[in-house]
């Protein structure tokens, strides 16, 4: 099989621009392909996160169900009658901290919300993150900043 070097970048971006290309010392033109990266912490591990500007093909489910079950945990909290945060976890089985966290996410600012049901958040809002959110600022701006969701 033979590669032809100077059609690559044709085909990977028909916009390429010819001036990446140059020729090195021994005769070799060396192409010059980037992409949007960032190294993000995850653990113990680093990782290389490769930004595409292709949208994903599918709404991540288990952030769309983190929000669902937010917005539930706000409607048995506005039906409550008195009831107590502790009572009201115990009713769905979940700890009253957990519900508590969870709850915070029905006071997302609505571009969020409609970044999520869209699927155009940022690739670090996953449901983990949002489920273990500490407190959430109060203005949406702020919001936003913070989770890069828009």
């Amino acid at each position: 099989m033979a590669i032809r070097p100077s059609a690559i970048p044709g085909i990977v971006d028909p916009g390429f621009d010819s001036a990446r290309t140059h020729i090195d010392d021994e005769g070799e033109a060396t192409i010059i392909l980037s992409v949007p990266a960032r190294l993000k912490r995850a653990g113990m591990e680093t990782r290389l996160m490769i930004e595409s500007s292709e949208p994903r093909r599918e709404p991540d489910r288990s952030l769309l169900r983190l929000l669902a079950r937010a917005q539930r945990f706000n409607q048995m909290v506005m039906q409550s009658e008195g009831r107590t945060m502790a009572d009201l976890a115990g009713e769905t089985g979940v700890s009253p901290s957990y519900f508590t966290r969870i709850l915070r996410l029905s006071f997302l600012a609505p571009d969020i919300v409609s970044a999520i049901l869209s699927d155009r958040h940022a690739l670090g809002l996953t449901a983990k993150r949002a489920s273990l959110l500490g407190k959430l600022p109060n203005a949406w701006s702020d919001q936003t900043a913070l989770l890069g969701a828009a």
